[in-house]
């Protein structure tokens, strides 16, 4: 099984598709991840939509990009907004793959904000601890990755906690 990509159902999944489309088989991209900057068409409708709605001006379509799933997003992310050796924070415990994600390209440094069972509450106190290590290691503090719900553990966060992380991280001038 791949991460986030269930190739192990697809035959199924696929004949289920087919039992319920009357137009065809569906397109690749329905059971799959499509091209890494998005489909041609979405970002044609994009541009589009970008012309009419919000920037009433040409935009090329060409500059749109379109991510496939969350790591995409991030390793993008991670690439431009810090540099190799940088710290990102994650709270703990935390979806395997957040640190592939941002360290196989872009050189990130993983460090942990360990909440603690059983409810995983997440404090300033608890991401400064992290800031801190981080700084005592010789790192610049440059993202803080927020998975809301949490990946594995399903838990939303409060209002006042996100908003708590917003303002930590515009205190720390970080991402």
């Amino acid at each position: 099984m791949l991460v986030a990509d269930n190739t192990l159902n697809k035959k199924k999944l696929v004949e289920k598709i087919h039992s319920v489309c009357s137009q065809g088989p569906p397109p690749e991209w329905v059971t799959c991840y499509g091209p890494m900057d998005g489909s041609p068409e979405l970002c044609k409708s994009v541009a589009s939509f970008l012309e009419r709605q919000t920037v009433k001006a040409p935009v090329d379509a060409s500059c749109i990009s379109a991510m496939s799933g969350c790591g995409s997003f991030l390793d993008a992310m991670a690439w431009c907004l810090a540099e190799p050796g940088d710290t990102c924070i994650i709270p703990s415990p935390w979806y395997c793959a957040f640190q592939d994600d941002v360290n196989k390209r872009a050189g990130l440094k993983v460090k942990a904000a360990h909440t603690e069972h059983p409810q995983y509450e997440l404090t300033e106190a608890i991401l400064q601890r992290a800031y801190d290590e981080a700084v005592a290691e010789g790192s610049q503090v440059k993202m803080l990755l927020i998975c809301h719900p949490c990946n594995p553990m399903g838990k939303v966060y409060s209002k006042e906690t996100l908003q708590m992380c917003m303002e930590w991280c515009a205190a720390k001038k970080i991402h």
